[in-house]
Parts: structure tokens; sequence; C-alpha cells
């Protein structure tokens, strides 16, 4: 996904994985949230990095939902989400 936003947006974007403590540090630090919170969070994408979602998918394929949009096509359609503003 880095590749395709880079492309999308001319620049390079790059993916850095970090511990859930290093995740939970940056919510609190960077983003004020209560610890409380910032572990919640934290927690949830250290599961999902483990492949819960994949799991909770596979054990329910009766009910999943597919789009019709591709990742490239979200990343076009929202960039300006992601574009930096001029100085």
């Amino acid at each position: 996904m880095a590749d395709i936003l880079s492309d999308v947006l001319g620049r390079r974007i790059t993916h850095n994985k970090i511990s859930v403590s290093e995740y939970i540090t940056l919510l609190e630090e960077s983003r004020g949230l209560p610890r409380v919170h910032a572990e919640f969070l934290a927690n949830v994408e250290g599961d999902l990095g483990k492949g819960s979602e994949e799991k909770l998918i596979a054990a329910s394929t009766d009910n999943i939902i597919k789009g019709t949009t591709t990742i490239r096509e979200f990343f076009e359609k929202n960039k300006a989400t992601w574009s930096k503003a001029a100085p």
C-alpha cells in the first residue's frame, strides 16, 4: 500500500513497523490520548497485526461484504487527505 500511495502522491511513503509499547507512547505523547485509550488502541492494532482480522473473516465468510473500489482508487479519490499543504 505504501508503494501505491507513493505513486498516487508523487512522493515516497514508507511504512515503519513499531511495537505495541512504542505505539502506546506515540499515542500518549504525540496525540495526547489518555494511557487507557492508547493501550486499548495499540493492543487492537497489535492483534490486527497478528492476524485477528483474517481469523474473523475466515470464520464468517457468509457475512463478508466486498466493495468494488480498489485501494488505488480509494487513494486517488482521497488524495487531498495525504497531500502536504504548501508552506
